[in-house]
């Protein structure tokens, strides 16, 4: 047997156009991150500026329907507030100043203590989330309803009406022996100014003057340098209720809510006016039921064809008519009773005026008919 020192076989040559195939699909994965960032990026014509908004109105009748979660165990953490009520008191009469922070409106927990254990009053309430609040005509309105024997004018600086404020209150001979300052978000934007919170510090330091404040913001505590701090004298407590805010945020603008300056939510009108005296509510009525009947005019003309576009104008009241209007219903007696009342409805933009083509103030309420009735 025989065996042959090698065989030949036929190999076919290597394929190269094969090899530069891969090669090139080697190179392309490893360059793919930068021919995926040259490529556009394909976007929708989405955009948020496209959202509809929701007027104020809107929006609080969507929160409204909300179903409550864990509603038990919010009531439960109400009522464990409610047995610290006394404990607050005592804070009070100890000299101290109570500043309540936590989730959730703290406004209809805070009155309900005050209608149960600030029964030596006058109480001030001043609603610190209002955007057009002004202190000057608050502390006037203090200086006037209680009778100090000096009448300040409206150009009195604010340390001056906050001088004599607590001038009075340090005399042992007062007539009013407390007042009980209650201020719903001291940290809105009305009252954060260093002028006004310097103002309220010498009140809350002032014997016989107590403080009850509350507070929403994050940075709320950045008010208060030492000196401030010192004179607040605060005790802070956390009273989370996970309640909605219903009255606080109709007077904050919100990203996507429309504020229309012509309307008013009912909700929050019937809670200011829930809070005043009977004097107050039939002025309010006197002028709604003017509008209601100057709408139906205006309406009936238009029908007839013979009107033009309402304007405020046509459906408000003018100063002496108003006045009067209300004299005769027996809700005033004086001009300071018409004046202290007007000027309430206004600081809340409850009431808003504008001036005629004659000069005159003309009155009215920014709401609609239907809601008015």
């Amino acid at each position: 047997m025989s065996f042959k020192p090698f065989v030949l076989i036929d190999v076919p040559p290597p394929n190269l156009s094969k090899r530069r195939s891969i090669l090139e699909k080697d190179l392309t994965g490893y360059e793919r991150y930068f021919e995926d960032h040259q490529m556009k990026t394909r976007t929708s014509n989405n955009t948020l500026a496209g959202v509809g908004i929701l007027d104020k109105a809107e929006c609080i009748n969507i929160l409204t329907k909300i179903p409550i979660k864990h509603k038990t165990e919010i009531e439960s953490l109400k009522e464990l507030y409610k047995s610290q009520y006394s404990q607050w008191h005592i804070e009070l009469k100890t000299g101290f100043n109570l500043l309540f922070y936590g989730y959730g409106s703290k406004k209809k927990l805070l009155e309900e203590f005050s209608e149960a254990y600030l029964k030596d009053r006058p109480l001030l309430v001043i609603n610190g989330f209002l955007s057009k609040l002004k202190i000057k005509e608050i502390f006037l309105q203090v200086i006037n309803g209680i009778n100090m024997g000096v009448k300040p004018g409206s150009r009195e600086p604010l340390e001056k009406l906050t001088e004599l404020i607590r001038e009075y209150f340090s005399d042992p001979d007062r007539k009013v022996k407390n007042l009980y300052i209650m201020i719903h978000n001291i940290d809105g934007q009305g009252l954060r100014t260093l002028q006004i919170q310097n103002c309220l510090s010498i009140l809350a330091a002032s014997p016989n003057i107590y403080f009850i404040a509350s507070t929403d913001h994050i940075n709320a505590t950045l008010l208060f340098d030492q000196d401030r701090a010192t004179k607040f004298n605060w005790i802070w407590h956390d009273i989370t209720t996970f309640s909605y805010y219903e009255v606080e945020p109709t007077f904050e603008d919100g990203p996507k809510v429309k504020r229309r300056k012509q309307e008013l939510n009912i909700k929050v009108v019937q809670s200011v006016l829930s809070t005043w005296n009977t004097n107050r509510r039939r002025m309010f009525k006197i002028l709604a039921k003017h509008q209601i009947q100057a709408n139906l005019h205006q309406q009936k003309k238009t029908r007839q064809g013979k009107g033009e576009a309402m304007k405020s104008e046509d459906i408000g009241m003018e100063h002496d008519a108003f006045y009067k209007a209300c004299k005769a219903d027996f809700c005033i007696r004086t001009d300071g009773d018409f004046n202290k009342f007007l000027s309430d409805f206004r600081n809340h933009e409850i009431i808003q005026s504008l001036q005629s083509k004659n000069g005159n103030n003309i009155y009215f309420i920014p709401m609609e008919t239907e809601d008015l009735k």
